[in-house]
Parts: structure tokens; sequence; C-alpha cells
């Protein structure tokens, strides 16, 4: 009897509210915009987060906090958590979502919601496998999914048809949400799109960043089930921002 032995799949995970996005080639200009959250804040604010949440160091919970903050001054959710934590070893309230004790201001409401997207992140992503995606197809050298519900975008390489995580990073989506239907609901769609072209820096205002993707949002199946609107794009955030709060687009 010979014995054989088969590599393991890769755990699958499910994403919910997907939007996907094709790419022929993966912009070299647009790759700093994913590639600084990722490899920075989103990790050091993430791993802030756990020291409170796991084990209450509030000592170390500061000094992650105040490393992302310092490293990246305009990342306001690294400000306020180191600001909040040092409010409870001064005696002081904290922000708390859903209670009188957070400020009257919005931005506290947004902030706590951006700490519980980015601490949902699943760990270890590249020995998972989302389940959407069986194959892809040739042509198609990198794919981002986008997570709408977790404000979450993963972004994929073709190896031999197999889908390949590489990074993933924070990712803001409709003011109102996703499911998008009709021209100015402020929700995001919900599809397989194609980037259709790079828009580039020097014919953007700084509010898009280093550059733009517009998206061929209505596709033919918004077609089909009469979606209407238009100027679906991928960008960044200003170079005086950090990033944006979880919903703050209007589509």
């Amino acid at each position: 009897m010979t014995k054989t032995s088969t590599a393991p799949r890769p755990i699958q995970f499910a994403l919910a509210g997907l939007l996907s996005l094709a790419l022929a080639a993966f912009s070299s200009i647009f790759s700093p915009v994913f590639a600084a959250d990722a490899a920075g804040g989103d990790r050091g604010i993430r791993d802030a987060i756990g020291a409170l949440v796991q084990s209450s160091d509030l000592d170390e919970t500061r000094a992650l906090a105040h490393q992302a903050s310092a490293q990246y001054p305009q990342f306001r959710l690294a400000n306020f958590f180191e600001t909040e934590v040092l409010s409870p070893m001064a005696g002081k309230e904290v922000a708390v979502a859903g209670s009188g004790k957070v400020r009257a201001s919005s931005e506290p409401h947004d902030l706590l919601e951006e700490a519980r997207l980015r601490a949902s992140t699943p760990d270890q992503l590249g020995q998972l496998r989302p389940v959407q995606v069986m194959r892809m197809s040739r042509g198609t050298d990198f794919l981002v999914l986008v997570d709408a519900q977790s404000s979450r975008a993963y972004l994929l390489r073709n190896q031999d048809s197999e889908p390949v995580w590489i990074s993933d990073f924070y990712a803001t989506i409709g003011k109102r949400g996703f499911g998008k239907e009709k021209e100015g609901d402020q929700k995001t769609p919900l599809s397989l799109y194609t980037m259709q072209k790079e828009i580039s820096k020097n014919k953007l205002t700084d509010f898009y960043a280093e550059c733009a993707m517009p998206l061929d949002y209505p596709n033919a199946l918004d077609r089909y089930l009469s979606h209407t609107g238009y100027g679906i794009w991928l960008h960044g955030v200003p170079h005086t921002s950090y990033n944006r709060p979880p919903r703050a687009s209007d589509g």
C-alpha cells in the first residue's frame, strides 16, 4: 500500500458585503497609498487594542499607541487612543460607545467604530483564503476584495490562477453603507468591477492623494438591475489626513 500525502489547503474565510476589483496590473504609484497603513499605523493600533483587550496592560497599550501616533502624527485614532488610555490613569472618564461619556462631537463615535473594525481583522491572513474566490482568470494579475461590512480591503495576486494574499488595509465606504442602487444614495456598490484607468495626481486635487482609479460602475449586472449612478473611484486620502472615518464616502 502506497502512502500518499497532500499539502493542506488554506483555511477559508467569508467576507460580508463584498466588492471585488479586478486589476490587469497593480499601480506602482498607487501602492504606497495602501502600504503605509498596512505596514505601519494599522498594525500598531491593532497591537495597542490587543494589549488593552487581552491583558488590560495600560502601559503597553499607551506605548504602542504613542509609537503609532509618533510615526504618523495625522493618525487620529492613534492620537485618540493614546489620550483615552491616559484618562483612566488620571482617574478621568473614558469615551465608551453608546454612553453619555462620549463627547458631543461625532468624531469619538467614528473613532471608536474605526477601532472596532480594525481590531476585527483576522490574523495570519497569509494562511487564509476567501471563499468567494476559487480561481483567478488569465489577464487578471491582481484582485482587490473589499469587505464593506468590515471596512477592510484585501489585495490578492494571481499565482498560477490561485489567489495569493499580499496585503490588507483599512478602507472607507459610503456614508449610508453599501448596496448602491441609485444615484445619490451615498452607498458603495457591491459587485465585480474592473479598474478602467489610473488618473495621476497632477490631474487631481489633493483630496485624492497620489492617484485615483475609476471603476466600471454601473456594470452589465447593475444596468440589468436598473442601478444608476456614476463616478465610483478607488483613491487615497488628502496628505493632511491619515485616513477617513469608516463611512465617509459619497459612493
